[in-house]
C-alpha cells in the first residue's frame, strides 16, 4: 500500500445511513468500529438521537457487531454510550491503531472487520495503519476553528484523489 493509500477512503458517503447493513455483508463484513464524535453525532449532543440509535439497532440485527472509538474523554463516551451498550474505547489516539485493536481483540465476531469515520488524518490513517477498510462520511458539524478549516483544507487532494479513483471505477 502506497503512503497515498492510506489517506484514500474506500468509499466516501453523506451520512451513516448511506452504509446500510446490506453494504457490509456485500463486503463479508460482520463487525464494524466506528468513531463517535461527529460520524454518528454532532459534539454537541450527549445522546445518540433516535435516527442514530435504529441504525446501529439495524446492523446488529443483520448479525453486524458495532463499537465505538473516539479520541474524545472517557465522560463523553461513556454518557453517548449508555443505553447503547457497544462495547466502545476512548481517548483511543487516532491515528494510533490501540483503540482499534482494542475493539477488534475484545469482538465476538471474527471475521471481517471495517472502520467508519469522518476524517483522513485520524479515522483514515487509523484504519489502514490497523489494516481495515475506510469508509468515511461528511462531518455532521464541521468546527468553524482555524485548526479544522486547515485540517479539511489538507484533506482536500486525498478527497480529490478518491473520486478519480470512484469514477475509474465506475466505467
Amino acid at each position: 500500500m502506497s503512503w497515498l493509500d492510506k489517506f484514500t477512503p474506500d468509499c466516501m458517503e453523506k451520512d451513516i445511513s448511506a452504509y446500510p447493513p446490506q453494504f457490509f455483508l456485500n463486503k463479508s463484513i460482520d463487525r464494524v468500529v466506528f468513531d463517535l464524535d461527529n460520524t454518528i453525532a454532532p459534539y454537541d449532543k450527549a445522546l445518540p438521537d433516535e435516527k442514530a440509535i435504529a441504525y446501529i439497532r439495524s446492523l446488529q440485527g443483520a448479525g453486524i457487531e458495532v463499537m465505538l472509538v473516539s479520541n474524545n474523554e472517557k465522560e463523553r463516551v461513556d454518557v453517548f454510550n449508555e443505553g447503547l451498550g457497544l462495547f466502545a474505547v476512548h481517548k483511543a489516539g487516532k491515528p494510533g491503531i490501540k483503540g482499534i485493536q482494542a475493539c477488534l481483540e475484545q469482538s465476538k465476531n471474527k471475521g471481517k472487520a471495517a472502520f467508519v469515520g469522518d476524517q483522513i488524518f485520524t479515522d483514515c490513517l487509523a484504519a489502514r495503519r490497523a489494516g481495515l477498510p475506510c469508509f468515511l462520511v461528511d462531518p455532521i458539524q464541521p468546527k468553524e476553528s482555524l485548526f479544522f478549516k486547515l485540517k479539511r483544507l489538507g484533506e482536500k487532494p486525498f478527497v480529490r484523489r478518491y473520486k478519480r479513483k470512484a469514477a475509474k471505477n465506475r466505467q
